[in-house]
Protein backbone atom coordinates (compact mmCIF):
# COMPACT_ATOMS: atom_id res chain seq x y z
CA UNK A 1 0.00 0.00 0.00
CA UNK A 2 2.44 2.01 0.78
CA UNK A 3 3.92 2.09 -3.15
CA UNK A 4 0.23 2.87 -4.17
CA UNK A 5 -0.61 5.52 -2.08
CA UNK A 6 2.50 7.47 -3.18
CA UNK A 7 1.94 6.99 -6.77
CA UNK A 8 -1.69 8.13 -6.76
CA UNK A 9 -2.84 9.87 -3.40
CA UNK A 10 -6.13 11.15 -5.05
CA UNK A 11 -7.40 7.34 -4.97
CA UNK A 12 -7.40 6.93 -1.50
CA UNK A 13 -9.98 8.40 0.96
CA UNK A 14 -7.51 6.91 3.56
CA UNK A 15 -4.92 4.22 4.44
CA UNK A 16 -4.50 0.85 6.59
CA UNK A 17 -0.94 -0.39 6.01
CA UNK A 18 -0.11 -3.48 8.54
CA UNK A 19 3.77 -4.69 9.05
CA UNK A 20 4.61 -3.29 5.49
CA UNK A 21 8.00 -3.61 3.84
CA UNK A 22 8.68 0.25 3.04
CA UNK A 23 11.91 0.64 2.76
CA UNK A 24 13.28 -1.44 -0.37
CA UNK A 25 16.77 -0.36 -0.75
CA UNK A 26 17.66 -1.85 3.06
CA UNK A 27 14.62 -4.40 4.06
CA UNK A 28 17.07 -7.63 3.08
CA UNK A 29 20.13 -6.04 5.66
CA UNK A 30 17.45 -6.57 8.66
CA UNK A 31 16.14 -9.43 10.51
CA UNK A 32 14.74 -12.51 7.65
CA UNK A 33 14.97 -9.95 4.79
CA UNK A 34 17.81 -11.44 3.16
CA UNK A 35 15.37 -14.06 2.90
CA UNK A 36 13.30 -12.46 0.30
CA UNK A 37 15.78 -11.09 -2.13
CA UNK A 38 14.75 -13.85 -4.52
CA UNK A 39 11.43 -12.15 -4.51
CA UNK A 40 12.27 -8.58 -4.27
CA UNK A 41 16.36 -8.42 -5.67
CA UNK A 42 18.60 -6.19 -3.46
CA UNK A 43 19.56 -2.46 -3.98
CA UNK A 44 23.36 -4.30 -4.15
CA UNK A 45 23.35 -6.37 -7.19
CA UNK A 46 23.78 -3.82 -9.21
CA UNK A 47 23.00 -0.33 -10.40
CA UNK A 48 19.86 -1.12 -11.89
CA UNK A 49 18.64 -3.19 -9.41
CA UNK A 50 19.55 0.10 -6.65
CA UNK A 51 17.68 2.11 -9.30
CA UNK A 52 14.25 -0.09 -9.76
CA UNK A 53 13.78 -0.86 -6.28
CA UNK A 54 14.42 3.16 -5.44
CA UNK A 55 11.71 4.06 -8.22
CA UNK A 56 9.16 2.38 -5.92
CA UNK A 57 10.34 2.22 -2.45
CA UNK A 58 7.61 3.78 -0.13
CA UNK A 59 10.03 5.48 1.84
CA UNK A 60 12.10 6.71 -1.04
CA UNK A 61 9.42 7.93 -3.14
CA UNK A 62 6.93 10.75 -0.40
CA UNK A 63 5.97 13.24 -2.62
CA UNK A 64 6.24 16.97 -1.15
CA UNK A 65 3.44 17.63 -3.91
CA UNK A 66 1.25 15.43 -2.34
CA UNK A 67 -2.46 16.06 -0.51
CA UNK A 68 -1.81 12.38 1.01
CA UNK A 69 -5.50 10.62 2.80
CA UNK A 70 -5.67 9.82 6.45
CA UNK A 71 -2.81 6.99 7.01
CA UNK A 72 -2.55 4.49 10.24
CA UNK A 73 0.22 2.23 9.78
CA UNK A 74 0.68 -0.78 12.29
CA UNK A 75 3.39 -2.38 12.98
CA UNK A 76 4.92 -4.57 15.95
CA UNK A 77 7.74 -4.61 18.58
CA UNK A 78 8.19 -8.54 17.86
CA UNK A 79 7.96 -9.34 14.69
CA UNK A 80 11.15 -10.63 13.36
CA UNK A 81 10.57 -10.50 9.72
CA UNK A 82 9.51 -7.06 9.07
CA UNK A 83 11.14 -4.79 11.64
CA UNK A 84 8.70 -1.99 12.90
CA UNK A 85 11.40 0.68 11.74
CA UNK A 86 9.94 0.05 8.06
CA UNK A 87 6.58 1.76 9.57
CA UNK A 88 8.51 4.40 11.49
CA UNK A 89 11.02 5.88 8.90
CA UNK A 90 7.74 6.16 6.39
CA UNK A 91 5.78 8.04 8.71
CA UNK A 92 8.62 9.74 9.54
CA UNK A 93 9.52 10.85 5.71
CA UNK A 94 5.65 11.25 5.13
CA UNK A 95 4.74 13.69 7.90
CA UNK A 96 8.62 15.85 7.00
CA UNK A 97 8.78 15.97 3.40
CA UNK A 98 4.74 16.55 2.73
CA UNK A 99 3.38 20.04 3.08
CA UNK A 100 0.03 18.86 2.78
CA UNK A 101 0.25 16.30 5.11
CA UNK A 102 -2.61 14.10 6.37
CA UNK A 103 -5.04 15.18 8.74
CA UNK A 104 -4.01 12.00 10.47
CA UNK A 105 -0.73 10.10 9.87
CA UNK A 106 -0.38 7.35 13.06
CA UNK A 107 2.28 5.08 13.49
CA UNK A 108 0.84 2.40 15.90
CA UNK A 109 3.14 -0.29 17.54
CA UNK A 110 1.89 -3.47 18.85
CA UNK A 111 3.95 -4.23 21.82
CA UNK A 112 4.12 -8.09 23.02
CA UNK A 113 3.65 -8.52 26.86
CA UNK A 114 4.54 -11.75 28.26
CA UNK A 115 2.38 -12.83 31.48
CA UNK A 116 4.48 -15.72 33.30
CA UNK A 117 2.11 -18.70 33.51
CA UNK A 118 2.76 -19.14 36.89
CA UNK A 119 0.57 -16.27 37.62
Amino acid sequence: MGACVNARPDLFGCVLGQVGVMDMLKFDTWTIGHAWTSDYGSSRDSKEMFEYLRSYSPVHNVRSDARYPHVLLCTSDHDDRVVRSHTHASTHMQAQSSPFAPNTLLALTFVMILQSLAD
